[in-house]
């Protein structure tokens, strides 16, 4: 089935609705952040809501249980300006299956990405760049969804890291400008009541030049803002007990309360830097076990 997509503009949503008779009504949503880049990914098949999440003779770059990203490279044309170089993309499918009670009344997740983004920019936290996204729902259940983002040419901060050190580091000076990023980071999102809650080395990407590093988040379709003092102290734990199961593959204790003290200091957190570190443990032994 064809969608048609009239010229977008920016924000622009363009609904289509089909009626099956052995079926609820089914909506598909397609939203352009950037319409420019609307022309170029024509040329590359990708117009409707249906060509961004069909099956794609691509390896995924990742995969969970609900979705599967793909780089998209695109060359260079003579027109229009958006793609004077070659381009790349991610771009991420979701699918829901399983229970249908599970998915009914849910947000779409790629709108949710899409916001969340749009915030932590707001913030001054390094996120991607939001294309396009949506969504498809058959009544008020939630059956799949795409964001596509333009790529960050950066490893994932656990994949950055394991890198350094096949070349012998990463030096006392890189460990240290890493952490003021991160704590930057940090300050920055839970200054403005957003939490990740997923944030793994995995979703932050990191590349370095010499002795500086740049951070980057991703995959945030999960956390957002939150506002009461109990869930601000809730996403602040989420937040620091995933950097947690990634860091101590890597970093010494000592290390990681030398961190969670500058946290403290950084955010102007009321818990002691211990007795957050003890409730993080706590945590990742439910988490972990």
């Amino acid at each position: 089935m064809t969608i048609s997509t009239p010229s977008p503009t920016r924000g622009h949503e363009h609904r289509h609705t089909q009626r099956p008779s052995d079926e609820p009504t089914r909506v598909r949503r397609l939203t352009w952040v950037e319409p420019a880049a609307a022309d170029a990914l024509a040329r590359a098949g990708l117009r409707t809501y249906d060509d961004f999440v069909r099956d794609l003779a691509l390896e995924p770059a990742a995969r969970t249980s609900t979705s599967r990203t793909y780089r998209i490279d695109i060359p260079c044309t003579p027109a229009p300006d958006f793609i004077r170089t070659p381009a790349a993309f991610y771009l991420k499918q979701f699918q829901f299956t399983g229970e249908q009670w599970r998915h009914r009344f849910r947000p779409s997740k790629a709108a949710v990405e899409a916001a969340n983004y749009r915030r932590l920019r707001r913030a001054g936290v390094p996120v991607p760049d939001v294309i396009a996204y949506g969504s498809r729902r058959a009544g008020w259940r939630l059956l799949g969804g795409f964001i596509l983002t333009r790529a960050i040419e950066a490893d994932p901060l656990d994949r950055w890291w394991i890198s350094q050190r096949a070349v012998g580091g990463p030096t006392d000076a890189l460990r240290r400008n890493l952490a003021a990023a991160l704590l930057d980071l940090l300050a920055r999102m839970h200054g403005a009541g957003l939490y990740h809650v997923d944030l793994q080395w995995r979703n932050l990407l990191a590349r370095s030049s010499g002795e500086q590093i740049e951070l980057f988040v991703i995959d945030s379709s999960r956390g957002g803002r939150r506002w009461s003092p109990w869930m601000k102290r809730h996403g602040r734990l989420r937040d620091l007990s995933s950097l947690e199961k990634s860091a101590r593959q890597f970093l010494s204790l000592r290390e990681r309360l030398r961190f969670l003290r500058q946290y403290v200091a950084a955010t102007n957190c009321r818990e002691a830097h211990r007795d957050l570190a003890r409730r993080i443990a706590q945590d990742r032994a439910r988490k972990d076990a």
